[in-house]
């Protein structure tokens, strides 16, 4: 989780608003380390632009409900906070690349245990997906991890 974050961050910080955050565009390799990797760049905008484009309509991490510009990081948010929320539910489904699957799985399934039980995500998720609070940024997700991994 904490590499998708980083990824996503890092977008962010380069004003680049990726709108298909989903599982299927991140790989886990034997840290488990998240690489984002973009199989599709048509969603990809710059931060500031205000043109009519849409994020990926058949992407389900997506609230098309949202009354956002198009280059809102907060498609971003929104995507990160539901897949993570998926994840802790039990049902993420994230792409490993390497041999020992299994030993990655156990490691991921081990710090979501750990970070489930923390109450600052909790409140932060609940932000996101319910009040849909513009406030919250990818910064304060990535600290309830760094948190957690001490």
């Amino acid at each position: 989780m904490l590499g998708m974050l980083q990824s996503i961050q890092e977008l962010h910080e380069n004003d680049i608003v990726h709108r298909d955050i989903k599982p299927d565009n991140f790989l886990i390799d034997n840290d488990p380390e998240f690489q984002i990797f973009f199989r599709n760049y048509k969603y990809c905008i710059k931060r500031n632009d205000v043109s009519n484009s849409r994020p990926s309509p058949n992407n389900k991490y997506i609230n098309s409900s949202l009354k956002l510009t198009s280059g809102d990081k907060y498609w971003d948010i929104y995507s990160a906070a539901l897949i993570i929320l998926e994840y802790l539910a039990g049902r993420g489904k994230f792409k490993f690349i390497n041999e020992k699957k299994q030993e990655a799985k156990k490691r991921v399934e081990a710090f979501l245990k750990k970070f489930v039980q923390n109450i600052e995500i909790k409140k932060l998720l609940y932000k996101v997906l319910v009040k849909h609070d513009p406030e919250v940024q990818i910064s304060d997700l990535l600290q309830c991890f760094y948190s957690l991994a001490k």
